[in-house]
């Protein structure tokens, strides 16, 4: 429910952002809304703790 409702107030945020600064510097501010999502995840609810990355090697590459 807490999410559902930060998410309505950052649209309604984006509105105004795309209102009073014009949508050429609005909406790439509102846009990167997913990298807020992921560090508010990663330190406010602590997503990511314990969690094993994959790694890429050259042996797992795709073939050249």
């Amino acid at each position: 429910m807490l999410g559902g409702f930060v998410w309505v107030i950052g649209d309604i945020f984006q509105q105004y952002a795309a209102k009073y600064v014009g949508i050429s510097r609005g909406i790439p501010l509102s846009n990167s809304n997913q990298l807020w999502g992921l560090l508010w995840g990663i330190l406010v609810f602590g997503e990511l703790h314990g969690a094993v990355l994959p790694s890429i090697s050259k042996s797992s590459a795709a073939p050249s």
